[in-house]
């Protein structure tokens, strides 16, 4: 027989499961603002992705960090909005 599903996941399911992140596709953004910088000076992002939310929670992180190492970052100049939209079919 083959293997259990458990077994089937790759490796950046189980790395993001350790490293706190919510799916491994925070890697992919991780990996595409590595190789082309596409967050660098970027002040304001909105995120249209949908759950389970591994891009939000990555801007947030990177984003945060940005903020705080900049000197027009003040605590009453950031804002991290992170919003919840569910669509009913009914």
């Amino acid at each position: 027989m083959g293997k259990a599903s458990k077994d089937k996941r790759d490796i950046y399911y189980r790395k993001a499961k350790e490293e706190g992140w919510r799916a491994r596709s925070a890697f992919k953004l991780l990996q595409v603002d590595e190789a082309f910088c596409i967050l660098d000076g970027v002040r304001h992002v909105v995120d249209l992705c949908a759950a389970p939310g591994s891009w939000s929670q990555v801007l947030g992180k990177r984003l945060d960090a940005c903020w705080h190492s900049q000197p027009w970052c003040t605590a009453q100049g950031i804002r991290l909005v992170l919003l919840t939209v569910r669509f009913s079919t009914a």
